[in-house]
């Protein structure tokens, strides 16, 4: 990743031929590929069962989408309306079934408290009556925050937002009080940049400073006539350096670590939106119509999908399903929550199905997970207590958890209060950071990322990422729920 200068770039890198391990680099974790796997062929299906509608383009942005919505996207998947959440809009509303399987595998809900996108609606794709039609649309999907389908118009609205968003900042906010500072992200495609409102969108946000906003272009170099040579030829680097805005490049759309360092510098901005171009193949995967126009607005058809799903691997689930376990790939039920995993519980053995060899090796590692994790579970336990029996309930929704604590320590006049929780909040991030680089010895030392083992405690990870995340985030609901699956965490 590379930050781009005003310089013309010359013609487009010609299309890379699909790699027999399409997907994400080789060594990310097993989970992390089948997330992906399951948006692609969510995608592929949904589409072909309508006979209509877009598949190439979830299958190109499978990984940057996931990268962004796992690890970067800040929101709470029970409370869509959060006030301080981020936004996501996806400008090229076509490639809407890349959006319905974020919602569906991130368990966001309705307002009933219900799945905002259950699986049946995604089986019937762009039918009367699902919440899945062909374009989001923001009146019928919860977790849709923009209704999309003419082409830039989710980036005005994107402008829209993060305008508001500093609005509010500016009303609201006071030192130590950051009610509002959300960001908002935008995905766009070629077709996109063609349209006259993107380029006065990103020239009144270039002249406002709009740091709290990214645009993040899919370039696939693809529209559904043909190349986008055939019309479209611009500089996208240089017209948004020009537009005052910081450009960034992903050179591949399935680098994960790529995506993350890009995604983190966004969010650092302080003086300017940012730009991500990520070079992406639409239709990845497709032995036959990757890279083509055939991707771009028709379904793959029967045959080609049984032949990318063979490209993907032993691992893709059924037509119209999701995998529930990683080690059972084709159960028809729900796998983890991108955002917020579900709570594992197992009493399997380090030794089960390792020889005895690595089982020795991996021993004092195990002991050390099993040590460190009861004592954040005596720290979880103790900051609970100490929290509630002392200083009341949560007190804000939408204040820091340390300026609760000494919020609420004040309140009773009483500072050894906060000093604890403070304290506490320490050991259990100390805690954390132990049991994670355990975990990865762990699975390096095993090196099969779909052996029981390292899943079980790959999974346990992402309960500790939440953990910290929540403990991180403004919301006491996020700490109580994070805290609580931890506890149920079997060593």
């Amino acid at each position: 990743m590379t930050t781009a200068t005003a310089t013309p770039s010359t013609q487009p890198p010609s299309p890379q031929p699909v790699n027999a391990n399409a997907g994400t680099p080789v060594g990310t974790p097993a989970i992390d590929n089948l997330a992906i796997t399951t948006i692609r062929t969510l995608a592929m299906d949904a589409v072909q069962a309508a006979n209509s509608g877009h598949p190439g383009a979830p299958m190109g942005l499978a990984a940057v989408a996931y990268a962004l919505w796992q690890e970067e996207l800040r929101f709470d998947p029970s409370q869509p309306k959060w006030a301080n959440r981020d936004r996501f809009v996806l400008s090229n509303g076509h490639g809407s079934m890349l959006l319905y399987a974020l919602l569906h595998l991130a368990g966001v809900e309705d307002a009933s408290g219900g799945p905002s996108v259950p699986l049946d609606d995604i089986r019937r794709f762009r039918q009367l009556g699902s919440r899945c039609p062909g374009h989001p649309e923001s009146h019928l999907t919860a977790g849709v925050e923009t209704t999309t389908g003419p082409l830039g118009q989710g980036l005005g609205n994107s402008v829209g937002m993060a305008i508001a968003s500093r609005h509010l900042g500016a009303r609201y906010n006071r030192p130590g009080y950051e009610l509002f500072d959300h960001h908002v992200w935008a995905i766009c495609g070629d077709g996109c940049l063609m349209e006259g409102i993107s380029a006065e969108a990103a020239s009144l946000a270039g002249h406002l400073g709009l740091a709290n906003l990214t645009w993040i272009y899919d370039s696939n170099r693809i529209t559904i006539e043909g190349k986008t040579d055939l019309a479209y030829s611009d500089d996208v680097a240089a017209r948004f350096a020009g537009a005052g805005w910081s450009v960034l490049r992903v050179g591949d759309a399935n680098d994960l670590p790529q995506l993350a360092r890009a995604f983190r510098a966004a969010r650092a901005a302080t003086e300017r939106p940012t730009m991500i171009i990520v070079d992406s193949h639409i239709g990845w995967g497709s032995p036959k119509k990757v890279d083509t126009a055939a991707a771009h607005g028709e379904p793959l058809g029967e045959e080609e999908i049984r032949a990318t799903k063979r490209v993907y691997g032993p691992s893709v689930p059924p037509g119209g399903t999701v995998p529930s376990n990683p080690s059972k790939p084709s159960s028809p039920s729900s796998p983890p929550p991108l955002a917020g995993p579900t709570t594992t519980t197992t009493t399997s053995s380090a030794t089960d199905g390792v020889d005895p060899e690595t089982a020795k090796k991996i021993a004092p590692k195990m002991k050390e997970y099993a040590e460190t994790l009861a004592t954040l579970k005596t720290d979880i336990k103790e900051f609970n207590e100490l929290f509630t029996g002392r200083a009341g309930i949560w007190t804000s929704r939408n204040k820091g958890l340390k300026q609760v604590w000494l919020d609420s320590a004040e309140q009773t006049k009483d500072k050894n209060t906060a000093l604890a929780c403070s304290r506490l909040q320490r050991d259990i991030k100390t805690s954390i950071q132990k049991l994670e680089s355990a975990v990865n010895t762990i699975g390096r030392i095993i090196k099969d990322n779909a052996h029981p083992e390292v899943v079980r405690l790959s999974r346990n990870k992402l309960v500790l990422d939440a953990l910290r995340a929540a403990i991180e985030r403004n919301r006491a609901a996020d700490y109580e729920k994070a805290s609580a699956d931890t506890l149920k965490l079997v060593p």
